[in-house]
């Protein structure tokens, strides 16, 4: 059995080999990929000893191409499926919005992303010894043990060559995003309705998605969520599967915004758009069927910056502020080093030169200390709406937003500061791979619930 998992290992290798250097047959390779991928799995099941290390050779190399994450990890334009509703409000706004244009993605995914998910799923439903075998010793750092299911992901990326950033094109990364996204969806919810927005402005449309649970009694919460994606990639679309799953299990409304990317458009672009949709949002609560009184900001990684720093331009200005804050590993200062950088900043899946790389393209000619860019040397008081901070204990960015909640408690600001103290950057995008990953996305939606099914006014 060893000598055949063997066999189907070369077979791999060199169809990785024809797909990487010769990519007009990548799409007539990928089902070789997925069958080999399929096989070697089932012979390691059946025959443990001495298979590991040739079904990682067989495994990990191709899925690797996958895991181009998140961030994972395209907007949503074109014809929308039968259960969604489309919806154009008009509304006035100084900015001018130069969006992408439109893209189709009404196929949905290729035989060879079908292949692919299947083989994450059977990857991390493999025994716990294989997964053990396959990640390596556990890693144990900072008086912190990495979850092995991270480990895993970790470990899978790295044979695989898997980079946030590839060869430094933001446009090559969006794709390679794109091209791996299917592979981290879950299912669907059918009782979470869709429904694209669209807000007119001057210079185009700011695009956005509303998830509504089918029974949610209105008005209801709302939260304006913003994706990841070093504000250089991501989408509502990677991001409609974690979007749904949020929405059905905080039961409340989710409005997913299409923000502005970076560098086409630098900071602070981004920023504005995000602005726009949470005031858009105020706007038309009746029309949202929203409850004014309950309308929270929130996202991760980059979409935790942008709610952060709009938390804090809400309170000093008037006009509406958010009912709360929920910022999932954000990233807080673009001027200095924290300790979690130099600890974690290689080999869990974020990396130090992908943080740098991020920021450049975002802040480009900006000053690094202006607290829209850098929200923890920002001015805070109690004024500032509630806040739910979450980190990940392998995140290069953990430090910064951890001492984001302590300047934000010693503001005199409600705020409650939860470690998923073995879990690594992105980790909400990893939900539907296993119950380590579910746990994590469970705690956050519960987090929303509670606090905007208790809230009844702004604070």
């Amino acid at each position: 059995m060893a000598a055949t998992v063997e066999l189907v290992s070369l077979i791999v290798l060199l169809t990785n080999l024809f797909t990487v250097h010769v990519p007009a047959i990548a799409s007539l390779t990928g089902p070789v990929h997925g069958c080999a991928y399929l096989f070697s799995i089932g012979a390691v099941i059946r025959d443990r000893q001495r298979t590991t290390a040739a079904v990682a050779l067989a495994v990990i190399p191709g899925i690797g191409g996958m895991l181009a994450l998140r961030s994972l990890p395209t907007p949503r334009h074109g014809p929308a499926p039968p259960h969604r509703r489309r919806s154009t409000v008009t509304a006035a706004r100084p900015e001018v919005i130069q969006m992408p244009p439109p893209r189709t993605d009404a196929s949905g995914p290729t035989l060879s992303a079908r292949i692919q998910k299947t083989v994450m799923r059977l990857m991390f439903r493999l025994p716990e010894t294989v997964k053990r075998r396959i990640a390596g010793p556990a890693v144990r750092l900072d008086g912190q043990t990495l979850a092995l299911d991270a480990q895993l992901m970790a470990e899978m990326s790295r044979r695989g060559g898997v980079s946030l950033v590839v060869n430094g094109s933001p446009g090559e990364s969006r794709a390679a995003l794109e091209s791996g996204r299917h592979a981290l969806e879950g299912p669907r919810f059918k009782d979470v309705i869709s429904e694209d927005l669209a807000i007119d402005t001057t210079g185009g449309d700011l695009h956005a998605t509303l998830y509504t649970p089918s029974h949610l009694s209105t008005p209801a919460p709302l939260l304006v969520f913003f994706h990841g994606g070093g504000w250089v990639i991501g989408s509502r679309t990677s991001y409609d599967s974690l979007v749904s799953f949020l929405a059905h299990h905080a039961q409340v409304k989710i409005m997913s915004v299409e923000y502005r990317l970076a560098p086409e458009h630098p900071f602070p672009a981004a920023l504005d758009d995000a602005l726009a949709a949470f005031e858009h949002a105020h706007r038309r609560a009746d029309a949202l069927g929203v409850d004014r009184a309950r309308i929270a900001v929130g996202g991760d990684s980059a979409g935790a910056h942008l709610s952060a720093v709009l938390a804090q331009l809400a309170a000093r200005r008037e006009g509406p502020r958010p009912s709360h804050q929920f910022l999932f590993y954000p990233a807080t200062d673009f001027t200095g080093r924290h300790p979690s950088r130099d600890l974690f900043g290689e080999g869990f899946l974020l990396t130090d030169r992908e943080i740098d790389w991020f920021q450049d393209q975002y802040a480009q000619a900006a000053d690094r200390s202006d607290p829209r860019l850098s929200p923890l040397l920002g001015e805070v008081d109690a004024s500032i709406a509630p806040a739910y901070i979450a980190t990940g204990g392998f995140d290069p960015l953990r430090d910064e937003g951890e001492r984001y909640a302590e300047k934000l408690r010693q503001a005199g600001t409600e705020v409650v500061l939860h470690r998923e103290a073995d879990l690594v950057h992105g980790y909400l995008s990893f939900f539907a791979l296993s119950t380590r990953f579910r746990a994590a996305a469970l705690e956050a939606a519960e987090a929303i619930r509670s606090r905007l099914h208790t809230a009844s006014d702004t604070k």
